[in-house]
């Protein structure tokens, strides 16, 4: 059972639900009005930076205001821009650094180039290039130099190669061809140099016959050392080696320029006996296809020892002996017309009376350092036999 008392209130505050209904119906109604006419207009995208950055995240310091900040335009200009200056100042000085830095380094580069190229050129092709290159291109390198003429620098490269590759095939060659390179002393500045490449070629040809003493140059590897120590005047070991050479030879081709070698140094040591001797018997060999030098070079021989004759008695003898050996030169068979003509005229020249020359105090001298023994004047120019050394390049028969 409802409580009157209750009842009116109900009836109230349904009525005013009652009454409160169309008005919300209204505003409703207007609301979704509103957001499609919305919905029909065209979207603006405001661009990146158009929003205004509100004041607590500006870069002005507190305090400031709208109005101020319009009141002082390039105040707030150089207050936004300048942390920009300061990074770009920074970075320009870094730049000028580098670029004096450079510049240090291409002035020092240049300096090196002009003051010391020369010498860090020679210092790249002689050290550093040998070392660094491969060894077959040091075996090129070392033959390039020796037909220039370059035959110190092609015998470091020979040995250089040799002590890099102590078990290569090529090693044996190399040796011998540096040991060949030392002797040929042309362009050596001093006396003292000449003598210490000779020295260095002189070891060099006895470490070829200790290493290989089967080799197929060893034969020739021992003659050209007899002539390195002929011009070192160490004729004792000279004639020594040679002599051991000359016992081994199994050939008569063989001793051949053996005995010519020998020959030489006796009669540089002033040993004539043996040196007529021992191209006696070069000449008579029978594997000797070219007995004219042998008799040639006794023509000279005695020539220039007529020259030093003590006496007339003596000086006649030995034209003549210098005539008998020239004359059997020219009569051998198969020389060219041209040599056998230059024959012919020195014979015809010592024929005629030649006066012993006399130095300023009337005594009789003998011909000098480079032309006795084996070279007297009056022969063209020629070379004294007894200094005369076979060309490396030229193979030992």
């Amino acid at each position: 059972m409802e409580n009157p008392a209750e009842a009116p209130a109900t009836e109230g505050r349904h009525d005013a639900e009652v009454s409160v209904t169309p008005a919300a119906d209204t505003q409703l109604a207007e609301v979704e009005q509103l957001l499609q006419a919305l919905e029909t207009q065209p979207r603006e995208i405001e661009p990146p930076g158009s929003r205004e950055v509100p004041q607590t995240l500006s870069n002005e310091p507190p305090g400031s205001s709208p109005d101020e900040e319009e009141e002082k335009p390039e105040l707030h200009h150089e207050l936004r821009s300048r942390p920009a200056r300061h990074r770009s100042r920074r970075h320009g000085t870094r730049r000028r650094r580098r670029a004096i830095r450079w510049t240090i380094y291409a002035v020092l580069f240049v300096l090196i180039i002009a003051g010391g190229g020369l010498g860090g050129s020679y210092g790249y092709r002689h050290f550093l290039k040998p070392v660094m290159g491969k060894p077959e291109a040091l075996l090129q390198e070392a033959r390039v130099l020796s037909g220039k003429g370059r035959f110190a620098d092609a015998a470091d490269r020979f040995l250089l190669y040799a002590e890099r590759v102590p078990d290569g095939l090529a090693r044996p060659d190399a040796l011998f061809n540096a040991a060949c390179a030392l002797q040929r002393t042309e362009g050596a500045g001093t006396a003292t140099e000449r003598q210490a490449r000779l020295h260095r070629a002189l070891a060099v040809f006895e470490q070829f016959i200790k290493d290989y003493p089967d080799h197929v140059k060893r034969r020739r590897a021992e003659i050209l050392s007899g002539v390195v120590l002929m011009e070192l005047d160490e004729y004792d070991r000279a004639t020594e080696v040679l002599r051991d050479a000359l016992a081994r030879a199994e050939d008569k081709l063989s001793q051949l320029p053996i005995l010519r070698t020998l020959a030489r140094v006796h009669a540089q040591a002033g040993q004539y006996e043996q040196a007529e001797s021992m191209y006696l018997q070069a000449a008579v060999l029978s594997q000797n296809l070219t007995p004219e030098v042998d008799y040639d070079e006794l023509g000279q021989l005695f020539h220039a020892l007529a020259r030093m004759a003590p006496n007339e008695t003596e000086r006649q003898a030995r034209l003549e002996k210098a005539v008998e050996y020239l004359t059997r030169a020219a009569e051998t068979r198969g020389i060219s017309p041209d040599y056998r003509d230059d024959l012919k005229e020195r014979i015809a020249m010592l024929k005629e009376p030649i006066a012993p020359s006399r130095d300023p105090a009337g005594k009789t001298t003998a011909p000098g350092a480079n032309e006795a023994p084996g070279m007297g004047a009056g022969y063209g120019g020629k070379t004294n036999p007894a200094k005369e050394t076979q060309p490396p390049e030229t193979p030992v028969q």
